[in-house]
């Protein structure tokens, strides 16, 4: 599996342990799109096509520090994944639906923005770009029939980075809270022990 960040025209974007960073963008499109490759069947042997594991890919839509996931099964929710299989060549995929395409194929990607009408966020779609901004992407495969919530048997993320990155989320004071009630019951066992 494979989850990466590119720049819509022009190709890659350095990728610094996970994160990729971009300028901000004039509207109405982000400069970067992000990407997602699914293999159910690497060695092409062991017969898994697409429908052998479920498939799933957790979009931040909270352009903060914070995050705010929307989970998708990436193969059901475009209509225009490109489909193949170990041996077909860069770009000479077949573009259609999983209930097409899937049975036949091991292998599934596609390109998406975040200002498309459909990403995964519910129910706007599309996001309005932001000047500053964070978004953190794991796609991930679970066991057929586990759902979102299964254990992962593997997963790959990576964040997107825009202009300074987004706001760092308050936390409303509940540190501060913590760490009073922990000096105070310090001091109460303190003079207990005296």
């Amino acid at each position: 599996m494979g989850l990466r960040a590119k720049t819509r025209v022009g190709g890659d974007t350095s990728n610094v342990n996970g994160v990729y960073s971009y300028a901000t963008a004039p509207a109405p499109r982000g400069l970067w799109n992000y990407e997602f490759s699914i293999n159910s069947d690497t060695s092409g042997t062991a017969g898994r096509n697409l429908g052998y594991y479920d498939f799933y890919l957790a979009v931040d839509s909270d352009p903060t520090a914070g995050i705010l996931w929307n989970i998708v099964n990436p193969l059901t929710h475009w209509a225009d994944n490109s489909y193949g299989n170990n041996s077909t060549a860069n770009g000479a995929g077949t573009e259609g639906t999983f209930a097409a395409l899937g049975a036949n194929n091991n292998v599934a990607q596609n390109s998406q923005n975040i200002t498309f009408g459909d990403y995964p966020t519910f129910p706007q779609g599309g996001l309005t770009l932001a000047p500053n901004a964070t978004y953190d992407y794991v796609l991930y495969a679970v066991e057929k029939g586990a759902g979102s919530g299964g254990t992962r048997l593997v997963d790959v993320a990576i964040k997107v980075k825009v202009g300074n990155g987004g706001a760092a989320v308050p936390d409303g004071g509940t540190t501060f809270g913590l760490l009073g009630l922990a000096f105070a019951g310090l001091a109460g066992i303190r003079r207990k022990l005296s």
